[in-house]
């Protein structure tokens, strides 16, 4: 059985093997997101992306660059953001960790009628 300094070592050492940058988590539990209901359409050209979470697609620098591929752009979360897209890979206490908070500020506007979609990783992957 491994501690949690143990535990941390062996994650570390098996993400430099992979040179995948994320952290371990769960495959998220899609109704525990506040995400669009229904799914909508998605396109790229001329619409502003936002990454949250982290990819099943890869790191973040690939997911930015599959929307730029397409035309469109990527920053972080502001009120002008089109889409943010929440990657497949978190803990079940999303609303506690660092991208939670953009999570819940992407609610907030969306529930005060900005025009925000909030979507899943396989949802956005199935568009590109």
């Amino acid at each position: 059985m491994l501690d949690a300094d143990e535990h941390a070592e062996l994650l570390d050492t098996l993400n430099s093997f992979s040179n995948r940058d994320f952290e371990l988590g769960e495959v998220l539990k899609l109704t525990t997101l506040p995400l669009c209901d229904p799914a909508p359409t998605l396109t790229f050209a001329g619409r502003l992306y936002c990454f949250t979470g982290t990819f099943n697609y890869g790191q973040r620098k690939f997911c930015e660059q599959a929307v730029v591929d397409r035309g469109g752009f990527t920053s972080g979360l502001t009120q002008k953001t089109n889409v943010l897209m929440i990657g497949a890979y978190a803990t079940e206490s999303w609303k506690h960790s660092s991208f939670g908070d953009k999570i819940v500020k992407a609610t907030g506007w969306r529930d005060h009628g900005l025009p925000i979609s909030i979507v899943s990783e396989s949802h956005w992957t199935s568009f590109l």
